[in-house]
C-alpha cells in the first residue's frame, strides 16, 4: 500500500508527464490564419493571428515573402543591392475561396489565408515550383525568436549551392549550418565554414527555381536530413524573409539572384591568373628568389602573396622592415617581371602602446564593445586585440583611410583575413554590440555579415 506522500509524488509526477507536451506544443507558434490584408502596389500585405506578412513580386522572376512577429518590417539588409525597390506593374491580384492569387507572367504564388497561411508557387501552366508545409507548426513557425520555414520534398527534387559549404554537390538528405566560422577541418558537412551564403537552386521535375534567405542569423538548412517529406530552413533570429525565383535555366536563376545582391566589377587579369601562396614567405630576398626560380623554369605566375608574417607583430598596416627593408622596391621590381603582390590584413588591432593604428581606434571610437560601453577584447593569436566595427559607417571610414598603406607600397592585392572573426572558436559573445549602420544588432546578428563589411571597406579603398 502506497504511502499517503507517496501517492501525492506519483499524482505530481503524472501531472507533469501530462503537462510537458502541451508547454512544448505552446512553444512552437506558427503564423496563424490569415485576418485581413490589403492591396499595395506590386503585391499585398497583411496581419495573421500572430504575425504580419507581406508577399510581392520584384519582377515576373521573383517573388518576395516576409512574415515577422514584430510590429513593422525592417527597411535595411546589407545582402540586398537595393533595400527600395519600385513596385512591379506586372501584377495581377484575386482572391478565389480561401486563397489569395498572385501571379505575374512566369509565376503565382497561392497564399492560402486559412487554416493558416501557406504559399504554392506553381508554373503558368500549373505545375508546383515550391509549396509550403501546411498545418500547425509548419508552414512559417516561431519558436522563441528562433523562424522556421518548413517545404515539402517534391519527388526526386535534388538541391545545389549555399556557398562553400562542406559535402556533395547534391545537398539532398544532409544538412548544414551558416555561422561563419575560421575552421580547417574539413569532415562533417554540418560544421560552419568561413562564410554565409543563404541562396540555393532547387531541382525537380525538369524545372529549377532559386531560393535566397535575406537573414544573417545563424542558420540551419535541412534538405531532408531526418525528414523524408519536407526541407526547412531555421534561424535563430530575425524574420522569415525570402525570394523565391523561378526561371528555365540554372543560368537565369543566377542573373536574377545577382540582381538582387548586386554584381562583381570585371576584376584585373592578374588577380585571376596563378598566384604564390604559403604560409608563409619571408624574407623579402626569398620572395624575389621564389619569383626569379617561377620565371626561370618557365612557370606561369601573376602574383606572389603575402601572409601576416611581412608585418611587424602582425600588426596591420606597420612592416616588419627587419625582414622587408624596401617593401616598394620589392613591389616595383616585382612588377617589372610581370608579377603583383597580394599581402593579407585582419581586423584585430593589437593592444600597443607604440602602434599608431591601436591609439587612433580608440581615439576615433570605431572599436566593437559590450553593451556597457568596455571594449570586445579577444585574442587572434599571438596577439590581444580590439576589432574594428565595420558595420559603423565611421569605421569603414576608418579603415578605408587606412588601408591607403597598401598601394603606398605597392600592395594592389588585399587578402581580407581572420574576418569570421577568428578568436578562439571564432565564439562572438552575444552581448557585443554592433552599429548596423544606424540600427543597432548584437553579435547573433551581425557575426555573419562582419567579414562581408571589412570585404566592403577594403574595396571602397582601392
Amino acid at each position: 500500500m502506497l504511502s499517503r506522500f507517496t501517492r501525492s509524488v506519483h499524482a505530481a509526477c503524472a501531472l507533469l508527464i501530462t503537462a510537458v507536451p502541451l508547454i512544448a506544443a505552446a512553444q512552437v507558434e506558427n503564423a496563424g490564419k490569415v485576418v485581413s490584408y490589403k492591396k499595395v502596389p506590386g503585391g499585398i500585405q497583411g496581419r495573421t493571428q500572430h504575425a504580419i506578412f507581406d508577399v510581392h513580386a520584384y519582377s515576373n522572376n521573383i517573388i518576395r515573402v516576409r512574415v515577422s512577429k514584430q510590429a513593422a518590417f525592417p527597411g535595411f539588409s546589407y545582402a540586398l543591392q537595393d533595400t527600395i525597390i519600385p513596385a512591379f506593374a506586372g501584377v495581377s491580384i484575386e482572391e478565389k475561396g480561401r486563397a489569395i492569387m498572385l501571379s505575374t507572367h512566369a509565376i503565382t504564388a497561392e497564399i492560402s489565408m486559412a487554416p493558416g497561411l501557406s504559399l504554392i508557387f506553381r508554373d503558368k501552366q500549373g505545375n508546383v515550383i515550391d509549396e509550403d508545409v501546411p498545418g500547425d507548426g509548419f508552414g512559417t513557425s516561431f519558436t522563441g525568436d528562433k523562424v522556421t520555414l518548413y517545404k515539402k520534398l517534391q519527388e526526386g527534387e535534388r538541391f545545389v549551392g549555399l556557398g562553400e559549404v562542406l559535402g556533395n554537390l547534391d545537398k539532398r538528405g544532409q544538412g548544414f549550418t551558416l555561422n561563419n566560422t575560421d575552421n580547417y577541418r574539413y569532415g562533417d558537412p554540418r560544421i560552419s565554414m568561413y562564410g554565409s551564403v543563404p541562396f540555393f537552386m532547387g531541382i525537380h521535375h525538369q524545372k529549377v527555381f532559386g531560393l535566397f534567405f535575406n537573414n544573417s542569423y545563424k542558420t540551419f538548412f535541412n534538405f531532408g536530413l531526418s525528414t523524408p517529406y519536407y526541407y526547412s530552413i531555421s534561424a535563430d533570429g530575425g524574420d522569415a524573409d525570402y525570394f523565391l525565383i523561378y526561371d528555365s535555366t540554372p543560368a537565369k536563376i543566377l542573373e536574377h539572384y545577382t540582381s538582387l545582391t548586386g554584381r562583381m566589377p570585371l576584376p584585373p587579369l592578374w588577380s585571376i591568373g596563378y598566384h604564390q601562396s604559403r604560409c608563409s614567405y619571408y624574407p623579402q630576398s626569398k620572395v624575389l628568389d621564389i619569383a626569379r626560380m617561377f620565371r626561370s623554369k618557365n612557370i606561369p605566375l601573376d602574383c606572389m602573396v603575402l601572409d601576416a608574417d611581412y608585418l611587424h607583430e602582425y600588426e596591420p598596416f606597420r612592416i616588419n622592415t627587419a625582414r622587408f627593408p624596401d617593401m616598394p622596391g620589392l613591389a616595383n621590381e616585382l612588377k617589372g617581371m610581370g608579377i603583383e603582390l597580394t599581402a593579407s590584413v585582419n581586423p584585430g588591432i593589437k593592444i600597443d602602446s607604440t602602434y599608431e593604428a591601436s591609439k587612433d581606434l580608440v581615439q576615433n571610437g570605431v572599436q566593437l564593445k559590450y553593451t556597457d560601453g568596455s571594449d570586445f577584447i579577444s585574442d587572434i593569436p599571438p596577439s590581444r586585440n580590439r576589432f574594428v566595427d565595420f558595420t559603423n559607417p565611421k569605421g569603414r571610414q576608418w579603415w578605408i583611410d587606412k588601408m591607403k598603406f597598401l598601394p603606398v607600397n605597392g600592395i594592389h592585392g588585399y587578402w581580407n583575413d581572420m574576418n569570421e572573426p577568428a578568436v578562439s572558436g571564432s565564439y562572438l559573445p552575444d552581448n557585443v554590440v554592433f552599429d548596423f549602420d544606424g540600427h543597432k544588432a548584437n553579435a547573433l546578428q551581425a557575426k555573419n555579415v562582419y567579414g562581408m563589411q571589412m570585404a566592403r571597406s577594403s574595396f571602397e579603398s582601392a
